[in-house]
C-alpha cells in the first residue's frame, strides 16, 4: 500500500493507459476504412461494343501446381483427377515442377495429363537429382550429369518419338533468388566462412548447354529466372545483363507474386518493362507469372469470395503486360483440412476462385473497349460474333468497399437478347444466376450494377 500511497499518480494513469488501448485500436481500424474509403474512386463502367481492340488476351487460363504430397509423405500428389474439370476451364497452360528431383516416369505421366486436357505443359527445371548435388539444392558437384538429366528431359518430353508436345516451355529452376530453394546469386563470390556463392549463371549456362543436347525435338521454349521476389531487381537485371552480354538463350523471362493489393502486381509489370528496355535485344522476350496469388501460406481467404474477387482483379492487370500466368494452386494436399492453396479441394469440390476461373473462360472474342474502371471496381469485356460478355470485379484488400455501379452499354446490334447476370459474393460463394428477356430497340442500355465487396459479377448478352 506504500507503494501506491507515493505512486498514485502514475499507477492511475497507467491504468488509464490500459483502458485506453482497445479504444484506440477501434478507433485507428475505423480511421483505417475512412481513410480507405476516401480514396476510392467509384466505377462509371462504359461498353461500345462496336470498338474492337483485337483478340482478348487470355492469362487467367494458366494454372500452376507445387509439391502437395499425398498421405504416404513422398508421392506427389497429381492433377489427373481433375482432368475434366481443368478442361471446364479452358485451362491452356498447367505448370508443373519436381520433374528432376522425383522419379521422372510418375513426372511424366503427370505431363501426358496436362497434354490431355489440351494444355500446354510449363515445366520448372528443378530440382537435383542425387548424381547432381548432395541435396536437391545444394551447389553441384557434377554440371555433366544436370546438363543430361535436363536433356534427357526435354528429350522425352518434346521428342518425335516419346510425348512429341510442340512448344513447351522449360524454366530455369524455381525462384533461385528464395532461401528455401537455394539462396542462388548472379555472379561468383563468397559467403559466410569463405563457402563459395552459387552463381545463377552458372546454373542457367549449363541448362542451356543441356538443351543444346537434343535433336529430333518439337520447337520449345526456354527461359527464367521464376523470382521469388520480382520487387528485387538488382537480380534481375544483372541476370538480363548478363545474358545479354554473353548472348545467352531467353525466350521468356518469368516471376512470382502473392500479395492482397493489386497495385503490386501492376507495379511488378511497370518495374519488370522498365529494366527489360535496357536491353534492346530482349525486347521480344514473353512474360510469364508462373505463380501468384494473395498469401504464400495457407489462410482462409482461399476459401472464400476473397480470393475469387482478387482473381478476376489481378488478371484484368495482366492483359496488357504478360503473356501467361499460371495461378498457384490446382488441387489442395490431402492433409489440407481447410484455407489450402487450391482452386479444388484434394477430392475434387470447387471452391469460389473455381467459379470465378470459370467466369473468366467464359469472357473471349474480340476484346471490346470497356473505359470507366474505378479503383476497386475494374474489368474487361469481350464479343463473340452478336453476343458480348462483361466480367467486374469489386475487389478490397480490406474487405469493406461496397459500390452502386453506372453501367451504359452502346453500340450492339438491336434484336432480342437473353440477358444474363452471374454474380458470385458473400452470399452465394458458388455463384447465382438471374436471367431475362430483353429487347433491345435503341443504340444505349444503361443500368446500375450493385457490386458488394469482393464480389464477381458476370453479365452476358445473347443474341437470340
Amino acid at each position: 500500500m506504500e507503494f501506491f500511497r507515493h505512486n498514485w499518480t502514475s499507477t492511475l494513469a497507467l491504468l488509464l493507459l490500459l483502458l485506453a488501448i482497445p479504444l484506440t485500436i477501434t478507433l485507428g481500424q475505423r480511421v483505417q476504412v475512412y481513410l480507405a474509403e476516401a480514396a476510392v474512386v467509384p466505377a462509371n463502367i462504359t461498353i461500345d461494343a462496336a470498338i474492337e481492340e483485337g483478340p482478348l488476351p487470355q492469362p487467367g487460363s494458366g494454372f500452376s501446381q507445387g509439391g502437395e504430397l499425398e498421405y504416404d509423405g513422398r508421392t506427389l500428389v497429381s492433377i489427373a483427377p481433375l482432368s475434366r474439370q481443368l478442361s471446364g476451364l479452358h485451362t491452356k497452360y498447367i505448370r508443373l515442377d519436381h520433374l528432376l528431383d522425383y522419379p521422372l516416369e510418375a513426372r511424366l505421366r503427370e505431363v501426358v495429363a496436362v497434354a490431355s486436357m489440351g494444355a500446354t505443359p510449363v515445366i520448372s527445371l528443378s530440382y537435383f537429382p542425387s548424381n547432381v548435388a548432395s541435396t536437391d539444392t545444394a551447389l553441384p558437384f557434377n554440371w555433366i550429369a544436370w546438363e543430361n538429366a535436363v536433356a534427357n528431359l526435354i528429350a522425352q518430353v518434346s521428342g518425335f518419338n516419346t510425348l512429341n508436345i510442340p512448344n513447351v516451355y522449360y524454366e530455369v529452376w524455381n525462384e533461385p533468388d528464395g532461401r528455401g530453394f537455394g539462396g542462388w546469386r548472379i555472379g561468383p563470390g563468397l559467403v559466410g566462412f569463405g563457402t563459395a556463392s552459387k552463381d545463377y549463371m552458372e546454373l542457367y549456362r549449363h541448362t542451356i548447354a543441356g538443351s543444346r543436347k537434343v535433336f529430333g525435338v518439337q520447337p520449345f521454349k526456354i527461359g527464367g529466372p521464376a523470382l521469388a521476389d520480382p520487387g528485387n531487381t538488382a537480380f534481375l537485371d544483372n541476370f538480363l545483363a548478363a545474358v545479354d552480354r554473353e548472348n545467352l538463350r531467353l525466350d521468356f523471362i518469368s516471376w512470382h507474386r502473392y500479395h492482397p493489393d493489386v497495385g503490386v502486381f501492376r507495379q511488378d509489370q511497370a518495374n519488370i518493362a522498365a529494366i527489360l528496355a535496357k536491353y534492346p535485344r530482349l525486347s521480344g522476350v514473353e512474360k510469364l507469372v508462373t505463380e501468384w496469388g494473395t498469401y504464400p501460406e495457407t489462410n482462409v481467404a482461399h476459401d472464400l469470395n476473397y480470393d475469387a474477387a482478387h482473381f478476376v482483379s489481378v488478371v484484368r492487370t495482366f492483359l496488357d503486360g504478360v503473356n501467361i500466368a499460371t495461378k498457384f494452386e490446382i488441387r489442395d494436399g490431402p492433409g489440407r483440412l481447410g484455407s489450402g492453396f487450391g482452386m479444388f479441394t484434394y477430392h475434387g469440390s470447387p471452391k469460389p476462385l473455381a467459379v470465378a476461373a470459370a467466369l473468366v473462360a467464359s469472357v473471349s472474342g474480340q476484346r471490346v473497349s470497356l473505359s470507366g474502371e474505378g479503383s476497386s471496381v475494374t474489368g474487361f469485356a469481350a464479343r463473340d460474333g452478336d453476343n458480348l460478355r462483361i466480367i467486374l470485379a469489386n475487389y478490397d484488400k480490406i474487405s469493406y468497399h461496397t459500390e452502386g455501379v453506372p453501367i451504359a452499354v452502346s453500340n450492339l446490334p438491336l434484336g432480342n437478347y437473353l440477358f444474363r447476370k452471374t454474380i458470385l459474393d458473400g452470399y452465394s460463394l458458388y455463384g447465382r444466376t438471374e436471367e431475362t428477356n430483353l429487347s433491345l430497340v435503341s443504340n444505349t442500355l444503361s443500368f446500375q450494377q450493385p457490386m458488394l465487396v469482393n464480389s464477381v459479377v458476370l453479365l452476358e448478352f445473347l443474341k437470340q
